[in-house]
C-alpha cells in the first residue's frame, strides 16, 4: 500500500468517525428536545447569545481572529464565526446542564400516599 493510499484511507476513517460523532450528537440533541423542550432550547440560546456577546467583547478588546475570519470581517461577523466554531461545545454543555436546570425548576409532584386534607385518612 502506498503512502498516499494510506493517508487517503486514514482520512476516510477520520471522516467517518466525525460523521458518526455528529450523528450521535444530533440524536442526543433531538432526544433532549423531546424530553425537556423549552428548557433545553432556552439554555442553548442563552449559551449562544453569551458566546456571541463574549466573543464580541473579546474582539473589541483586541482578540485577533484574523485567520478565522479572513481578517476583513467586522466584530459581529467575527464573533459569529468564533461562536459557530464553539457549537459542539455549547451543545455538549446544554446536554449536561438541561437535566440539572429542569430538576431545579420542576414542581414536586403530590404524593398519593399523603392525605389531601388534615384529618382525612382512609384507614
Amino acid at each position: 500500500m502506498t503512502h498516499r493510499h494510506e493517508c487517503h484511507m486514514a482520512g476516510k476513517g477520520l471522516l467517518s468517525k466525525e460523521t458518526a460523532m455528529a450523528r450521535k450528537l444530533k440524536e442526543r440533541w433531538k432526544a433532549l428536545l423531546a424530553e425537556y423542550g423549552r428548557v433545553a432550547l432556552v439554555i442553548y440560546l442563552v449559551l449562544f447569545v453569551g458566546s456571541i456577546v463574549g466573543f464580541g467583547i473579546a474582539i473589541s478588546s483586541g482578540l485577533d481572529l484574523g485567520d478565522w475570519t479572513g481578517g476583513k470581517a467586522g466584530t459581529i461577523a467575527a464573533a459569529w464565526v468564533a461562536t459557530k466554531f464553539t457549537q459542539p461545545i455549547r451543545i455538549g454543555v446544554t446536554l449536561v446542564l438541561t437535566p440539572i436546570v429542569a430538576g431545579i425548576f420542576r414542581k414536586p409532584e403530590k404524593s398519593s400516599d399523603l392525605p389531601s386534607e388534615p384529618g382525612d385518612e382512609s384507614e
